[in-house]
């Protein structure tokens, strides 16, 4: 797959070949395989590093809502450091697509059919957010609408975070999770006048 994949890279540089930089991107499961692709390209000796190398003097990534897909932050990771563009995680505040692991899928459904009660027995010290076997990568910028009953307009306020603060967080808000959700969220930062 990764010499297709260069292949096409290389044909579609060699139409444009001012292009200097090269951006991996993706929603959900598509953003977490753009992390792979990007990680692959700051390898040294992956098919993919090779065959771009010569052609990109920056490689970036910028992925939407996310799920953990390595047991070491792709971002604590040394690659190619002089070819290592940005490498962002966007995430719409409460989206749980980018803590999805069974422990924290399980928490996050019992805090949502137990009772008050149930839940007090269940968690005597109080909902605990459980440490996960994978972790976030990419540097994580959250985006959060500053006033959700405000319908009218679209009040973003953008945060960033560490991964291992993220992964304290329990977001559970499916109905932010799908690319519409995050292109509205960007939008509203282009009314803020940082487009």
């Amino acid at each position: 797959m990764a010499k297709r994949i260069v292949r096409i890279i290389q044909e579609m540089h060699r139409e444009h070949e001012e292009i200097s930089s090269i951006l991996f991107t993706g929603h959900s499961a598509g953003g977490a395989i753009a992390q792979l692709f990007f990680a692959m390209s700051m390898s040294p000796d992956t098919t993919l590093s090779k065959g771009i190398s010569k052609d990109f003097q920056e490689v970036h990534c910028i992925t939407f809502g996310t799920p953990p897909i390595t047991t070491t932050p792709l971002h604590d990771w040394q690659g190619d450091s002089k070819r290592h563009g940005v490498f962002l995680s966007i995430v719409n505040e409460g989206d749980p697509v980018p803590q999805a692991q069974e422990e924290f899928i399980k928490t996050l459904i019992d805090v949502y059919v137990l009772s008050r009660n149930d839940l007090d027995i269940r968690y005597p010290n109080g909902v605990e957010i459980p440490h996960g076997l994978f972790r976030a990568s990419g540097h994580q910028v959250i985006l959060r609408d500053a006033d959700p009953d405000d319908l009218d307009s679209n009040n973003i306020e953008v945060y960033t975070t560490e991964s291992s603060v993220l992964e304290k967080k329990l977001f559970g808000n499916p109905f932010v999770h799908p690319m519409k959700e995050y292109l509205d969220r960007i939008e509203g930062l282009g009314d803020l006048g940082l487009k």
